[in-house]
């Protein structure tokens, strides 16, 4: 979906997606406002409406299947190496951004299920 598009629904009012990703960040639908908020903005506030080129950028559609419960990850091995070695550092900072992904997917998953 493009983000004209989905301005077009919200003109309409029609039906909006609960999840989408835009540039690196996740956007979910709070229902009682009817706009999509990551954890640091509100896609309005995000999306620069005054740069027309950007209407044609694509925005993925996130959908969680009905019978997709969300699990708490497992518990992260704990890693030994030495500081200095730039492929540790890089692996490990990776390995915990996952990590940390991954629990906030299943916190917005239980809060949007009213948990």
């Amino acid at each position: 979906m493009k983000v004209i598009d989905l301005l077009v629904k919200i003109a309409n009012g029609e039906e909006l997606p609960k999840k989408f990703k835009y540039k690196d960040m996740i956007f979910y639908l709070n229902q009682e406002l009817n706009e999509h908020y990551s954890n640091e903005y509100s896609f309005n506030y995000y999306y620069d409406i005054t740069d027309v080129d950007l209407l044609n950028e694509e925005l993925e559609i996130i959908e969680d299947t009905p019978n997709e419960e969300k699990k708490i990850p497992e518990k992260l091995p704990f890693e030994v190496g030495k500081i200095s070695d730039n492929v540790f550092v890089a692996k490990y900072i990776s390995h915990n951004r996952k990590a940390i992904n991954d629990i906030i997917d299943y916190l917005e998953y239980n809060k949007s299920k009213g948990e």
